[in-house]
């Protein structure tokens, strides 16, 4: 639960650089797309703990119904991945707003919308590329070049 705060910081993150970076619909693309990730992974994770404690009191059932609802119910990061890979993409094609490589990742996430229960896998070593990433670069020592390519509303420079 504590991973799903900082997606959630990490998400505003990218929504600000994305629109920033003129990416508009990809920002609110990508932020929507990624709310609703966390929202599908809260009822997963909803769904275990009452098939835990159903088990722990002799409904094996129910625990059955909920371990089955969690394989099958992975469809339910289908959007999420979607509009993530897609918004993020187009943000690192169109205004270069992340490195290439990342957008060609990116790609790689909203193929993995059909076959969610490998997507989310794939979108997590996105998400920990892109924050290493952007660690660098906000902790990297500008140039003079550098500072003259800024633009006003952007801390970052749109080097790939």
């Amino acid at each position: 639960m504590l991973g799903l705060g900082f997606l959630l910081i990490f998400l505003g993150h990218l929504r600000t650089k994305f629109r920033d970076g003129g990416s508009g619909w990809a920002a609110d693309g990508f932020l929507a797309g990624g709310v609703t990730l966390a929202s599908a992974w809260i009822l997963l994770l909803g769904v275990q703990l009452a098939g835990g404690v159903a088990g722990e009191h002799g409904h094996a059932e129910v625990a059955q119904g909920a371990i089955d609802f969690m394989w099958e119910g992975t469809f339910i990061f289908t959007p999420g991945l979607l509009a993530v890979g897609i918004a993020a993409a187009a943000a690192s094609f169109i205004n270069r707003t992340l490195p290439l490589w990342l957008g060609v990742f990116a790609v790689v996430v909203a193929l993995g919308a059909l076959a969610p229960w490998l997507g989310v896998f794939v979108f997590v070593a996105w998400v920990l590329a892109t924050s290493i990433v952007e660690l660098v670069r906000a902790f990297r020592p500008s140039t003079q070049a550098e500072v003259g390519q800024r633009s006003p509303g952007n801390s970052e420079v749109g080097v790939s």
